[in-house]
């Protein structure tokens, strides 16, 4: 049997169990986001079937459009500067600069690609807003394949959601240290855990978290844990 280039291969198993576990059952949320991308990055996909497959003739002329119709809209939809894409219509004129602002230090110019390209891939885009060291606001992009698991009322708004995402910082020392940030949104909740555990980590596993925010009407009461 001829041997599949490595990233084929990869994508191709995933694609096969993905629709293997399909047929019986629903996928989990985090392995369907893992189809879709695999499909996504695998144009030599169906090369998998036509080593496979007895009747190579049949198959070969098969093809993965996956990647053409995200990249057709990654390309077209939110095209062009932001004043264009995005055309705020308000009476209160002191919004402007303060949208625009937001808009510059979350990079969105270039952001917008990068959401229009995750929805047409997986479905779905997480858009969280932060604010950075200085307290400056802006729009985080998450990856989908980042969630864990999350839950929607009938009005589709999150009433749950987990996301885990490897990060990286620098130390003292110099060196860099790689770790999971764990966030966990729950109604007037959220946890953040930073820890060295497997992505999606049984929660029991990640001890104390190292930083806890419970929300009360307005007010927002913050923990510091320094266990850490």
């Amino acid at each position: 049997m001829a041997i599949l280039p490595a990233n084929i291969d990869q994508y191709w198993k995933i694609i096969r169990a993905g629709i293997v576990h399909a047929a019986t059952t629903q996928l989990p949320i985090h392995d369907r986001y893992e189809l879709l991308w695999a499909l996504y990055e695998s144009n030599g996909v169906y090369l998998a079937q036509t080593f496979e497959s007895d009747d190579q003739n049949a198959v070969r002329p098969l093809r993965n459009p996956t990647a053409i119709v995200v990249e057709a809209y990654a390309a077209l939809l939110w095209a062009g500067n932001l004043d264009h894409v995005f055309q705020i219509v308000t009476q209160n004129t002191l919004l402007l600069p303060v949208i625009k602002q937001i808009f510059q230090s979350s990079n969105f110019a270039e952001q917008k690609q990068v959401v229009t390209r995750l929805t047409a891939a997986l479905g779905n885009c997480f858009l969280k807003a932060v604010q950075d060291d200085h307290g400056m606001p802006w729009i985080q992009v998450i990856d989908p394949r980042c969630v864990v698991d999350f839950d929607r009322d009938p009005r589709g708004f999150l009433t749950f959601i987990r996301i885990d995402i490897a990060s990286e910082r620098r130390l003292a020392t110099g060196k860099t240290e790689s770790f999971i940030r764990t966030e966990v949104w729950f109604k007037g909740w959220l946890r953040i855990w930073d820890h060295q555990q497997a992505w999606g980590s049984d929660l029991a596993m990640l001890g104390t978290p190292t930083v806890e925010y419970r929300y009360f009407g307005q007010a927002a009461v913050t923990e510091q844990n320094k266990s850490f």
